[in-house]
C-alpha cells in the first residue's frame, strides 16, 4: 500500500515537480556554499602569507637592534665603557642602517652615554623612574636576556621601539645598552604605508593591564567580517594585526545561488511539464479518432458527390469501386463497372500500355496522364486520369473528361500554325528591307531588330535585346536633344534626325522615324544618312571658306589687276597695311605698299605674273621682326596673294627640332636601336647605340656578313628562316628574339621589332625595325621564376603547416603537413572552407566566437603572428598550436597566408618548465633565507671583533701589537666586505627590479659619505659632472651598488704619491638611456686582465687586497638592468669604467599573479 501511494504521489505533475525542484534547490545551495567555503579559504591563506612576510620584515628590522646592543653590551662586560664610544657607535650604525641611535644605561637607570647627540637629548634622564619607560626596562632586567619595548613615544620625541640588552656582573645588574628603532623605519621597512596594498594594518602595544595601545593604523573602521592574522613578538610588548582589505565578494556567492533557485524553478517546471503530456496525449488521440471517424464520413460523402470521376482499382486493373460520376463518364451501371477491368474501359491500342503505366506508377507513386477512353455504347472521349498509390497499396485514379478542352487546343494549334506563317512572311519583309527596322516594348527597350538594323551598328543581335534605346544614341546627342518617349507615347510619329554610337565608339548619321503600334509597343525605322549629311556638311564648309577667304580668314588676302590696282583687300590684310577697305580699292599697290617692291617676295610676284605660276615664298621682314609666309595665284586677269604671320609657326618648327633631338637622346637612354635596310639596294643604316648593341665598332663598315658574324650560331638558322617567312608572307610586321656573342665572349638576348616598307606595285623597299638588349630583363624574370620556386619548397614544408585563403576564407591552397595536422587530405581542403571541409568541431559557441575575434584582430591590424589557440578535431583530440596569418596578394586580389604549428610538445615543455620554476622559486626562497640568516650570524660577530681591535688600537701598545692588530682589522673587514657582496649578489639574483625616481647627485653623494672611513678617502680630489636634463627611473637600491663599489675600488687602488689624485664622475641622463662614467687617475690594469676583471673571484695581483667578487656582483647587476659596462685602462694611467643604462618607464608594467583558482 505504501508503495502504490507513493507511485501515486509521484505520479502526479504537480508532486513530481515539486520533488525535481526541491532536490535541484538543495543541491545548487549546497554549492553554492562550497565555492564561499574555497573563497574564503583562498582569502585567509594570501593573509598567512602577508603576516607572515611582514613579521619576517619586522624581526629583520628589530633584529638590527639585537645585534648593536649585543655587540656593544660584550664590550662593555669585557673592557667597560670605551674611550671612542662615537666612532664605534658610528660604525654600528653604518652596519645596522635602521638603529636611529645607540645609548648605554648604568645600573641606576640613568643614560651616560648617547650617540648620535644631535636629536637624542637624553643624557642624565632616568628611564627607571619614568612611569612610561620603566615598564619595558624591568621586562628586561627581569628576563636578563634582550627585550624590545614599545612602540613608545620616546623623550627624545617620535615613536619607536627600545631594544635593550642587559649587563650582569654575575647576578649583579649593571645596566643596560640600548639601540633605537623609529617606527617610521619599521613601516616603511615592511611596507605598511603603502596605499596601493590589499591588506590594511594595525600596530598596538600590550599594556600591563592587558589593554592595547593603537600606535599604527592605515585604516580607521576594520570591518568584523574582515579576516585577520595577528603578529606577535615573543621577546616584546607589541602586536601587529593583518587584515584583508576587501571582504569575500558575498554578491556572486549570492549570484550563484539566486541562479541556482532559478535552475530549480525550471527543472520542476520542465518534469511537471513533461509529467502532465501522457493525459494530454491521451485526450488529442480520443479527439483526433472522433475527428477522423467524422472526417471518413465528409470524405466518402464528397466522393460520392464529386464533379470528376473516382475509381478504385487493384494493381492488376481489376476495380474495386467507383463513384457517380464515373458510371456517369462511362455510361455503365456501379455493378457492371465494379465486374470490369480498367483494360475494358482504354482502346485496344492503349490497353496494352496500362500494365507498363501500373509499374511506373508504382515508382513514382503518382502519375497523370490524357488518353482515349471507351464508354458503354462504344463511343470514345478524351479523358485526364490522375492516378496515385494509396497507403494500402490500392491506386485511385480521379477522371475527368477534356473532350471539349482538347478540340480547342486542335483549334488554336491550327490558328497558331496560320498566325506563325503570316509572321514568317512579315519577318521576311522585315529581314529584306533596305532600312534598319526595330521594335521597342513599353519601357522603349528593343525586343527586335532586322539584320540591315545589326549592319549598320555592325554588331550582332544580342547585344541590343533588353537594352534601352538610349544606348544607341550619342551621349553628346542626347544631352542636346532629349527622347519624346511622351509625345510618341501619346500617338504622336517621331521623325528626328540623330548622331547613333556603335559598340566599337565609331558614330554615324541617322534619319530615325517611331511609331506606337496597337499592342503598346513601338516599331521604329533607321536610316543611315551620313553620306547625304557629310554632303551637306561639305557644302557648308564651302561656303564658309568662301566667306572665310573674302573676309574672315585668319591670312591676308589681296586681289590686285594686270596694272598693279586692289581689287579686293579682306579685312586682315586692311590691319596689316594699315588703311580702311575703301581707301585701299582702286589704287596702287605700290602706293600704299612703297617697301615691298625692296623685298625678295616683289621678285617672285614679278616672276609669277611672268610664267603664270604659282609661287610660294617665305621672308624674313626686319622691320617687323616677323616671318611672313606668301602664296602667289596668277591669272590672266591680275594675281591674287595669301599672306599671313608665320613666326609662331617657325617657332614651333625650332621647338618641333628640339624636341626631336631630345626623343633621339630619349631613345639613347632607353637603349633602344634603330636600323633599316634597302632591301633592293642591301644598304644598312644603323643608329649609334646599334654599334653599342652588336658590340661592333663604330667605324667598321656594315654588310650582311659583319651582322651575321655576331649572331649565335644556334639562332642563325631561325632568324633567317623568320625573315624568309615573313617576307614571303607579306606580313607587315614581326616580333622575335634572338641571341648574339660580344668580343667579350658573352652572350646577350636582343628582342627585335621588323616592319615592310612597300610601294604601290606591293614590292619591298625597305625593313626597318628596333631593337632592345632584354638580357637583364630575362635574367629578372628566371630570378622571379626561381623565386617562385623557392616559395612552393618552402610552402610545401614539412615543419610548418600552411594554407592560403581568400576573403570569404575559402582554402586556396594547402600543403600536406597542415592536411596531416587536421587528419584530411589536401584534396579534402582545397577549394572549401574549413567549415565546409568538416574536420573541425566548432559546435561550441565560444570555439566560433574565438575564430570570429581573430578575424576582426586580423582585419585591424593587418597581420597576427604566433597567436596561441586549440582546435578540436572531429575524432575529439585538441591540438594546441601556433597561428599567423598575413596578406599575401595574388591576381591582384586579397588573400592571406595562414601558417599553423603544432604546439603540443612545447606546451608540454612549457608546463614542465612552470614546474620546475615553481621548484626552482622555492629553492630561491630557502636560499635567501639561508643567506640572510648567515649574513646575519657572521656579521654581528664581526662587527663585535672590528669594535674590539678599534678599542685596543686606541690604547698604548708596542709597534708589532699594532701591525698585527691593524692586519687583523683589515682581514675582519675584508671579510666583512665579502659578505655584503655575496648579499648583494643573492638579492641581485632573486629580487625583482624596482621602479622609481633616480636622483644620481644624491646617490653619489651618499656613497661618498658612506665611504669617509676608507684610509686614501681624504687625499683625494673629486670632480661631479651630473647632467639630469631629463627623468630617469630605474632599481635605485642596484644603482647604489654600483656606485659604492666603483667609487671605493677608485679610492682604495689609487696611487696617492702622484700628483693630484682626482676622481672624476660623470652622468649624462637621456630620454632613453643615461650614460655613467667614473674614471681615476689611479695604479690601472694590464690589458692581459681587462676581459678577466668581471668574474668571480678574480684578482689582477695576489698583492692587492681584495676577495675579486665586487665586479662581478657590478657586472651581474648591469646585466640585471639591461645595461652595459666597458672598461679602459692602462697601467700607471688610471682607469675609466663607462656605463650605459636603459631608462625605464615611470608607468612600468605590473605583473598581477592571479591566485583565484574557483574563478578560472
Amino acid at each position: 500500500m505504501k508503495l502504490k501511494a507513493i507511485f501515486r504521489f509521484f505520479k502526479s505533475p504537480i508532486s513530481f515537480g515539486l520533488t525535481v525542484f526541491a532536490i535541484t534547490l538543495l543541491l545548487t545551495q549546497y554549492l553554492s556554499y562550497q565555492r564561499y567555503l574555497l573563497l574564503e579559504t583562498n582569502s585567509q591563506k594570501k593573509l598567512v602569507t602577508q603576516a607572515n612576510w611582514v613579521e619576517h620584515e619586522f624581526h629583520k628590522t628589530l633584529d638590527q637592534g639585537y645585534s648593536t646592543t649585543q655587540t656593544l653590551a660584550f664590550i662593555l662586560e669585557h673592557y667597560g665603557i670605551p674611550k671612542n664610544f662615537d666612532s664605534i657607535s658610528k660604525l654600528l650604525l653604518e652596519t645596522n642602517t635602521e638603529v636611529s641611535a645607540l645609548e648605554i644605561v648604568n645600573k641606576e637607570g640613568i643614560i651616560t652615554h648617547a650617540f648620535p647627540l644631535e636629536g637624542n637629548e637624553v643624557l642624565g634622564f632616568n628611564i627607571l623612574k619614568d612611569s612610561i619607560g620603566k615598564i619595558g626596562a624591568l621586562k628586561t632586567i627581569k628576563k636578563k636576556d634582550h627585550f624590545v619595548s614599545g612602540p613608545i613615544r620616546l623623550k627624545q620625541g617620535g615613536i619607536g621601539f627600545i631594544s635593550r640588552t642587559p649587563i650582569f656582573n654575575g647576578d649583579s645588574f649593571e645596566g643596560f645598552t640600548s639601540a633605537i628603532i623609529l617606527l617610521e623605519d619599521v613601516l616603511n621597512t615592511a611596507k605598511l604605508n603603502s596605499q596601493e596594498s590589499q591588506f590594511l594594518y594595525r600596530l598596538t602595544k600590550l599594556n600591563s593591564n592587558q589593554t592595547e595601545e593603537v600606535y599604527f593604523s592605515s585604516y580607521d573602521d576594520i570591518s568584523t567580517n574582515s579576516f585577520s592574522s595577528t603578529v606577535k613578538m615573543p621577546d616584546g610588548e607589541w602586536k601587529l594585526y593583518v587584515y584583508a582589505k576587501e571582504d569575500t565578494s558575498i554578491i556572486g556567492i549570492l549570484l550563484f545561488a539566486f541562479i541556482g533557485l532559478f535552475i530549480s524553478v525550471l527543472s520542476g517546471s520542465i518534469a511537471w511539464y513533461l509529467l502532465k503530456q501522457p493525459k494530454r496525449l491521451d485526450r488529442l488521440v480520443r479527439e483526433k479518432n472522433s475527428q477522423l471517424v467524422e472526417s471518413e464520413e465528409k470524405y466518402r460523402s464528397l466522393v460520392e458527390q464529386a464533379s470528376d470521376g473516382i475509381v478504385l482499382s487493384d494493381q492488376t486493373g481489376k476495380i474495386l469501386d467507383v463513384n457517380l460520376k464515373a458510371c456517369e463518364l462511362f455510361r455503365y451501371t456501379k455493378a457492371e463497372l465494379l465486374k470490369s477491368n480498367l483494360t475494358d474501359l482504354t482502346s485496344k491500342d492503349q490497353a496494352s500500355d496500362i500494365p507498363f503505366r501500373i509499374n511506373k506508377l508504382l515508382e513514382e507513386q503518382t502519375l497523370l496522364s490524357q488518353r482515349k477512353l471507351l464508354r458503354k455504347d462504344g463511343s470514345d472521349f478524351y479523358g485526364e486520369i490522375s492516378a496515385k498509390i494509396l497507403s494500402n497499396g490500392l491506386i485511385q485514379g480521379i477522371v475527368r473528361d477534356v473532350s471539349a478542352r482538347i478540340a480547342l487546343e486542335l483549334k488554336s494549334k491550327e490558328n497558331a500554325e496560320k498566325v506563325k506563317e503570316s509572321e514568317e512572311k512579315y519577318r521576311t519583309a522585315i529581314e529584306e528591307a533596305s532600312d534598319g527596322i526595330f521594335v521597342l516594348d513599353e519601357h522603349f527597350n528593343f525586343i527586335d531588330i532586322n539584320i540591315q538594323f545589326c549592319k549598320f551598328f555592325r554588331s550582332p543581335k544580342e547585344t541590343f535585346i533588353s537594352k534601352n534605346i538610349i544606348h544607341i544614341i550619342a551621349p553628346d546627342e542626347l544631352a542636346k536633344k532629349p527622347l519624346k518617349f511622351k509625345e510618341v507615347s501619346n500617338g504622336e510619329v517621331i521623325r528626328t534626325l540623330r548622331k547613333m554610337i556603335r559598340e566599337d565608339g565609331s558614330t554615324f548619321v541617322a534619319q530615325v522615324s517611331v511609331k506606337q503600334m496597337p499592342n503598346n509597343h513601338y516599331q521604329g525605322i533607321l536610316q543611315d544618312v551620313t553620306a547625304r549629311e557629310e554632303i551637306a556638311e561639305t557644302l557648308r564648309e564651302s561656303t564658309l571658306k568662301y566667306r572665310e577667304l573674302t573676309e574672315r580668314i585668319s591670312d591676308g588676302f589681296v586681289a590686285l589687276d594686270k596694272n598693279w590696282n586692289f581689287n579686293y583687300v579682306n579685312a586682315k590684310a586692311c590691319q596689316v597695311i594699315g588703311k580702311s577697305y575703301s581707301k585701299l580699292i582702286g589704287t596702287s599697290a605700290w602706293a600704299a605698299l612703297p617697301f615691298f617692291r625692296k623685298t625678295n617676295a616683289y621678285k617672285v610676284l614679278l616672276e609669277a605674273m611672268e610664267t603664270q605660276e604659282y609661287k610660294y615664298i617665305k621672308q624674313y621682314r626686319e622691320d617687323f621682326d616677323k616671318w611672313y609666309e606668301y602664296r602667289m595665284f596668277p591669272s590672266a586677269e591680275g594675281i591674287s596673294v595669301y599672306f599671313k604671320d608665320i613666326t609662331e609657326i617657325k617657332k614651333a618648327e625650332e621647338e618641333l627640332l628640339h624636341t626631336k633631338a631630345k626623343m633621339e637622346s630619349a631613345i639613347r637612354i632607353g637603349k633602344i636601336g634603330y636600323w633599316s635596310w634597302d632591301y633592293k639596294k642591301e644598304i644598312i643604316d644603323w643608329s649609334e647605340l646599334m654599334y653599342n648593341i652588336f658590340d661592333i665598332d663604330p667605324n667598321t663598315p656594315l654588310t650582311y656578313e659583319t651582322i651575321q658574324s655576331r649572331i649565335h650560331p644556334d639562332d642563325l638558322k631561325k632568324q633567317d628562316d623568320l625573315i624568309n617567312i615573313f617576307i614571303s608572307n607579306s606580313e607587315n610586321n614581326l616580333r622575335y628574339t634572338h641571341r648574339i656573342i660580344h668580343r667579350d665572349k658573352s652572350v646577350h638576348t636582343l628582342l627585335v621589332e621588323t616592319e615592310i616598307e612597300k610601294n604601290d606595285k606591293n614590292e619591298i623597299l625597305k625593313l626597318r625595325g628596333t631593337i632592345l638588349d632584354i638580357t637583364e630583363t630575362i635574367k629578372v624574370k628566371e630570378e622571379l621564376k626561381e623565386s617562385q620556386e623557392k616559395f612552393y619548397k618552402s610552402f610545401h614544408s614539412n615543419l610548418i603547416g600552411k594554407v592560403i585563403v581568400d576573403e570569404n576564407r575559402k582554402i586556396l591552397e594547402a600543403n600536406r603537413t597542415i592536411a596531416v595536422l587536421l587528419e584530411t587530405t589536401r584534396k579534402n581542403l582545397i577549394g572549401k572552407t574549413l567549415i565546409e571541409a568538416d574536420v573541425l568541431e566548432f559546435k561550441s559557441n565560444e570555439l566560433s566566437a574565438d575564430r570570429q575575434q581573430l578575424w576582426a584582430k586580423l582585419l585591424n591590424e593587418g597581420i597576427l603572428r604566433d597567436e596561441e589557440i586549440i582546435y578540436t578535431l572531429k575524432s575529439g583530440k585538441k591540438i594546441p598550436a601556433l597561428l599567423s596569418i598575413e596578406p599575401l596578394k595574388l591576381k591582384n586580389k586579397r588573400n592571406y597566408l595562414v601558417s599553423a604549428i603544432d604546439n603540443t610538445k612545447r606546451k608540454e615543455a612549457e608546463h614542465l618548465l612552470e614546474r620546475q620554476n615553481i621548484e626552482l622559486s622555492k629553492t630561491n626562497a630557502e636560499l635567501d633565507r639561508f643567506v640572510y640568516s648567515a649574513s646575519h650570524e657572521l656579521r654581528a660577530p664581526l662587527a663585535s671583533v672590528m669594535g674590539l681591535i678599534d678599542i685596543i688600537l686606541h690604547e698604548d701598545h708596542d709597534e708589532d701589537l699594532v701591525f698585527k692588530l691593524n692586519m687583523m682589522q683589515q682581514s675582519v673587514k675584508r671579510l666583512d666586505d665579502f659578505i655584503k657582496d655575496i648579499v648583494q649578489y643573492s638579492q641581485n639574483k632573486h629580487l625583482e627590479i624596482a621602479m622609481e625616481s633616480i636622483n644620481f647627485k644624491e646617490l653619489i653623494n651618499e656613497s661618498l659619505e658612506g665611504l669617509w672611513f676608507l684610509e686614501n678617502r681624504k687625499h683625494i680630489n673629486f670632480q661631479l659632472d651630473i647632467n639630469e636634463t631629463q627623468s630617469f627611473f630605474s632599481d635605485k637600491k642596484r644603482i647604489s651598488i654600483i656606485f659604492n663599489n666603483l667609487i671605493s675600488n677608485a679610492i682604495k687602488y689609487h696611487n696617492i704619491t702622484t700628483e693630484n689624485p682626482t676622481i672624476t664622475i660623470t652622468v649624462t641622463t637621456k630620454e632613453d638611456a643615461v650614460s655613467i662614467e667614473i674614471a681615476d687617475n689611479g695604479i690601472g690594469i694590464p690589458k692581459a686582465h681587462l676581459d678577466k676583471i668581471f668574474q668571480m673571484f678574480y684578482r689582477v695581483s695576489s698583492k692587492i687586497m681584495g676577495t675579486g667578487i665586487g665586479l662581478f656582483v657590478i657586472k651581474e647587476v648591469i646585466t640585471k638592468l639591461n645595461g652595459r659596462i666597458n672598461v679602459l685602462s692602462e697601467p700607471n694611467m688610471g682607469t675609466k669604467f663607462v656605463i650605459l643604462l636603459p631608462n625605464q618607464t615611470k608607468n612600468a608594467v605590473k605583473h598581477e599573479v592571479q591566485t583565484n583558482f574557483v574563478n578560472r
